[in-house]
Parts: C-alpha cells; structure tokens; sequence
C-alpha cells in the first residue's frame, strides 16, 4: 500500500484578511476635513441669520405692540364722555377730552435717550358708571349752596341712607379720584374738583350722608385748580359755545359726578427707554409699549375747521379749549432694541429700526352731538 502524506499550510495567529482593513490615517485626516470645513460654514451662515432673524422678530414685535395700542385708544376715544348724561338734563357737549401739548424749545432727545418734551398726554374724560351722579350739600345740618372756591368739603345723598348704605356709596370715593361739579342750565356751568381723602358716612338731617374732602377751586371764571390731573381750563373762544366754568353749585339742582377718566402719557423716568403708559381713574398704571421715542396728539377744532390739527395745547392754561375738539389726530413712534449690524437709521442716526404709526379718530360724543353741527 502506498502511503500518501498531504500537507496543509498553517496559519500565523497575526495574519487577517485583507478585507478586514480599517481606514488609513491619511483617510481620516481628509474626513476630518472635509468635517470641519462643512461644520465651520454651517455655523458661519447660522451666525449671520440670527441678526436677521432677531431683527424681524422685533420688528414683528413692535409692529404687533404699536397696532395693539392704537386699537386701545381708538376704543377709548370712541367713547369719550360716556356716562356724563346719566344725570339727566344735560343737553351740552360732554368734558370729553383733554390734551397736554409740550413744546421743546430744542431737540428732545439727545443720541438715543429721550426727555419728557418728546411726548404729549391724552386725557380721555368719563363719568364713572358704578356710581351715581349726586346732589351736593355744603353740610349736614345746612342747605347753603356749595362754594368750591373756598370750602374744602361737601357732602353727597342719594335720598335717605342707612349707615350701611351710605358706608357702601362712601367706599366708592377714593382719595385722588377727580369729581366733576354740574349745573344744568343755559348755560349748564360745571368745574372740577380732587379728593385728598377718601369717602366717609356721617351722620346728616334724615340720615346718614357722604363727606368728600377735596382741593378748593378758583372763583368764578376761574373756578378750575391747575393742578388738577385731567386739566380742564378756562381759557376758552368765545367764537363757539362753550361750557362756562363756576364755583358755586345749589343742592338741589346741581349734579357731583365721580370721573373714571383715561390718562396716556409717556414715564420717560429711563430716558434710554421711556414706556407709554394708560391709566384709569386711581388704577394701576400700566405699561402698555416700551422703547416708546414719539407721542404726539393734535386737535382738529371746531373754530378752525377740519383742515388742520392743532398741537398747541400747553400745560396750562390751554391755548384752545377742550369744547373746541373734534377730532384727534395720534402719532406713536417706537424702536427696536439696538443691534450691532451697522444700520443707522435716518431718525436719530441710532442703531434700531423705527416703527411709526398714527390713525385719526372722530369722537363719537364729539363729532356727532355737537351743537355746532
């Protein structure tokens, strides 16, 4: 038998396949590479649209803010006067709006902040509805007719009142809440008066009644205290009929309304960022648009006709008078915060996008009820 020897080739522990390889050192850098290269551009073009990305988004902010605040205003001037006919008897135009104009001798703002000369202040006048306009009485015990020109308190009934009852009305009159005085009649003659403290019950001749304390007015013509938030003067033209103002109202024929007025004024406080606020009556104060730079309101008068509005109207005493009002004309410009993008814009030459915006608004009360039309 022939014997057959087969060899089989042996393998070392350390051989592998060729297949089995991994990626060279020279392929990884290039991988690595490529890698970073895509990496840095893609961050390159995220960095440059965040600024354009910010951008429109606060501009789409202001935009939102400044339409917001014009529809809160147009609502508010609409209804300018309401509640001053729940007494009755009241045939003139109502005290609907009145207006601060500041007049900046220079430029009110410097670079980027802004002084108090860049914006005006909007009253807008209303008869507090949650409390009945009332018959006043220089006292408890006496049915002398009341002088607010000298007398500093008066007291108000709405019939006979329990303690309760009348502890309930006084509860309604807070301190710095402005009333409005009314004398029906031709003419129906009115002033105005503030609260340094708020209501009290006492006891008066068939009941109990209301003590209000307030700031005493002028006499006569000038029967209205400057220093008064909402500012109804008396300087008044004669060429159109008007409101007299007066200092001495009967009990029993004059009316004591409990204003809830409006007030839109700029707190310039932050120059760098003034807020336009909104205010009724003694209520909080409310910030209803920051980066506010422009706050304008101007009259279209009754005397001058609808061809121009009229911003004019100082501090005190008014160079035109609240009755000569037909309609206002707003003006609301805000800015974007700053960015570092190199824009200047025209306005002030600041870093920001400036918004603007302003709308017309005919009083409802104003427009459409007076005697002139």
């Amino acid at each position: 038998m022939v014997k057959q020897h087969f060899h089989f080739p042996s393998y070392s522990g350390n051989s592998r396949s060729r297949s089995s390889a991994g990626f060279s050192i020279l392929e990884l850098l290039v991988a690595i590479s490529v890698f970073l290269v895509i990496g840095i551009a893609t961050v390159q073009l995220f960095t440059l649209h965040v600024p354009l990305s910010t951008a429109q988004k606060n501009q789409s902010n202001i935009d939102v803010a400044m339409r917001s605040v014009i529809a809160q205003m147009e609502m508010d001037v609409a209804n300018a006067g309401t509640g001053y006919f729940l007494a009755g008897q009241l045939t003139d135009p109502p005290v609907a709006i009145t207006l601060i104009n500041t007049q900046p001798v220079n430029s009110c703002n410097t670079g980027t902040t802004y002084s108090a000369t860049c914006f005006d202040t909007l009253n807008v006048i209303g008869v507090d509805p949650a409390v009945a306009p009332l018959h006043p009485s220089s006292s408890a015990t006496s049915l002398l007719p009341v002088d607010t020109s000298s007398n500093t308190s008066a007291y108000v009934t709405s019939g006979t009142m329990t303690q309760a009852q009348a502890n309930t009305l006084a509860a309604l009159y807070l301190a710095g809440d402005e009333l409005l005085w009314v004398l029906p009649g031709s003419p129906t003659y009115i002033t105005t008066t503030t609260l340094t403290q708020p209501g009290a019950a006492v006891v008066g001749l068939g009941g109990y009644v209301v003590h209000l304390t307030y700031t005493a007015t002028g006499s006569g013509a000038a029967a209205v205290n400057p220093k008064e938030k909402y500012l109804i003067t008396e300087n008044f033209d004669g060429s159109i009929p008007v409101v007299p103002l007066k200092s001495v109202f009967p009990n029993a024929t004059a009316w004591v309304m409990r204003l809830n007025a409006i007030q839109y004024t700029v707190n310039s406080t932050n120059s760098a960022d003034p807020y336009l606020t909104r205010q009724q009556g003694t209520g909080p104060v409310n910030d209803i648009a920051d980066q506010v730079i422009g706050f304008r309101v101007g009259a279209s008068l009754y005397s001058t006709g609808d061809s121009q509005y009229n911003f004019n109207a100082s501090t005190y005493p008014t160079k035109y008078n609240w009755g000569d009002i037909q309609a206002l004309h707003i003006s609301v410009l805000a800015r974007t915060p700053a960015a570092n993008s190199g824009y200047k814009n025209p306005y002030d030459g600041g870093a920001y996008m400036i918004q603007g915006v302003s709308t017309t608004i005919n009083p409802r009360n104003l427009s459409m009820t007076h005697s002139n039309q």
